[in-house]
Formats: structure tokens, sequence, C-alpha cells
């Protein structure tokens, strides 16, 4: 578990630096995004996200597990940050932070999750299984993870491990919570 005074450290982490990698467009072909002048690591530390599903995208394209030819980083997985909070920007990364929804195999799993800022990775279908049950499986890692929506002057904070349920991630606006909100349970949330 997680306390509210770390949460509100990591989500303040995941901004980035003047330095830091800027954004990179996510449907374009890998093969033609200009990385040449991207650093591996920040000077403050932290890697864009989108610099380390390039490198998830490295180890699946290395086991040969990608279908087609041309891969955007869309195509990659669904990352999920180990705090989920309406962010303005694409978040930077620190060690163990990030959990990735993708169909790979576990031998390609395994070497996913020796990139120091994967925490997890779940499997999105069946693609290796014929095991319903498989879908949204943990392979390999951690995936504990929270969701923070914001209500008001406060929040709700729901902690979970990710394969056990659904995605609801936090947005600037969710009706649910505002449905909650408007119940008026003072100290209940």
């Amino acid at each position: 578990m997680l306390s509210k005074e770390i949460i509100v450290e990591k989500i303040k982490s995941y901004k980035p630096c003047e330095k830091c990698n800027k954004p990179l467009p996510k449907s374009i072909p890998i093969e033609k995004l200009n990385l040449k002048n991207r650093k591996e690591t920040c000077e403050c530390g932290k890697r864009h996200i989108d610099d380390v599903m390039l490198n998830v995208y490295e180890i699946i394209d290395n086991f040969g597990e990608f279908n087609r030819k041309e891969v955007s980083l869309k195509d990659i997985g669904v990352p999920l940050i180990e705090v989920g909070y309406p962010l303005k920007y694409p978040p930077v990364l620190r060690e163990n932070e990030l959990i990735i929804m993708t169909d790979v195999s576990k031998d390609c799993t395994k070497e996913i999750v020796k990139i120091k800022e994967i925490k997890g990775v779940l499997s999105t279908n069946q693609k290796f299984s014929t095991n319903s049950q498989d879908i949204n499986k943990l392979l390999f890692g951690d995936d504990f993870r929270c969701d923070v929506f914001p209500l008001g002057n406060d929040c709700i904070i729901v902690c979970k491990n990710q394969s056990k349920v659904h995605i609801e991630f936090p947005r600037p606006f969710d009706p649910k919570i505002s449905k909650i909100k408007r119940l008026n349970l003072k100290g209940c949330y």
C-alpha cells in the first residue's frame, strides 16, 4: 500500500524537466521516426515513457513477435503508470513505475522486465494461450498500481492488482466519480 504522500510525490515526479526528451508521434512507424538526438536517460535521471516503450519494441522485435512489418508506438502495448492520474503531459519514469499490457510470450516478458522502468507485464489476449482466463493475466513482475480520481478538493485513490480488475484510468471528468460526489458521503471515500 502507498501512502497519500508517496502517491502525490510520484505524480509530481512524472513531470518532465526542460531537458527531457519530447514525446514521439504514436502512429508513425518506428522505422520512420527521427531518433538520432534522443538521450537514453535525461540529466534528471528519468526516461520519457516513449523511450521506455522503444526498448520494449526492440525486445519484442528481437523475439520476432510482431505480425506486421510497420509497427508504431501505439502497437507495442498499453503502458500503465504506477499511479494513474490525468496528466497534462506524457510522463517521465524512474525505476519500477510502468506496467505494460501486451501480447507476448513468457520468454519475451522475462526480457521486458529487465528494463529498469518496467514493473510488470500483463497479457492482453489469447495469442499465446487458448484459456480465456489468461486475459489480463500477470505474466511476470508486479502489477500493483493506483488510480487517483480528483474529487473537488480531495480525491479517491483506488489501489489494486491490475490483473484482477478492469482498467478505469482517471481523466479530467469522470461520470462515475461525479455520481459518487453527488451522493455527498462526507468522509466515506
